[in-house]
């Protein structure tokens, strides 16, 4: 099988250390895939489109990327990306990063399938004084959310006194 691995090309600001643990996973992948007697083509993704071809190719992608340039938030987008170009790729659709980068919007699908979430405080966006702390709404399920359909999973600490995790799936 022929595989390529994507992960974070080095971003400008970047600690040695940050590069070192991003370089190990990549190194770890490929060492683990060559063992099970795989190919394996380790691919930076920076901005732009020159990581795609080689994934095109590829019979799986291990998507190891977390962002582009040091842009979090472009995680979903090399998801989207491989989706739409029909490659095979390891994690998580796109819309389910989207989802887990926006706090309120995670918090909102969780209690809206019956998971406790935890009070939230909210910031004010002009000014860094908290806002009063509320509770999730017990509204009903907003049209986004059952329209994501994703799996999700999600595991917590419980408070002291507790013996288990709570550990939940939700379709």
């Amino acid at each position: 099988m022929k595989a390529v691995i994507l992960y974070d090309g080095v971003a400008d600001g970047w600690s040695d250390k940050d590069v070192s643990a991003v370089l190990e996973s990549v190194a770890r992948v490929a060492e683990v895939l060559r063992g099970a007697g795989h190919s394996a083509q380790r691919i930076p993704v920076r901005p732009g489109l020159r990581w795609l071809a080689p994934c095109r190719r590829a019979d799986v992608v291990v998507n190891l990327c977390e962002g582009v340039g040091a842009v979090t938030r472009a995680e979903s987008l090399v998801a989207g990306t491989l989706e739409l170009a029909g490659v095979p790729f390891t994690g998580v659709r796109p819309e389910v990063l989207v989802t887990c980068l926006r706090k309120p919007m995670a918090n909102a699908l969780l209690s809206a399938r019956g998971i406790p979430v935890p009070t939230s405080c909210l910031r004010c966006g002009s000014c860094s004084r908290t806002c009063r702390a509320r509770r999730p709404s017990r509204s009903p399920t907003p049209p986004w959310v059952a329209m994501l359909g994703a799996l999700v999973v999600l595991i917590k600490r419980q408070p002291l006194g507790h013996s288990q995790p709570a550990a939940r799936a939700v379709r």
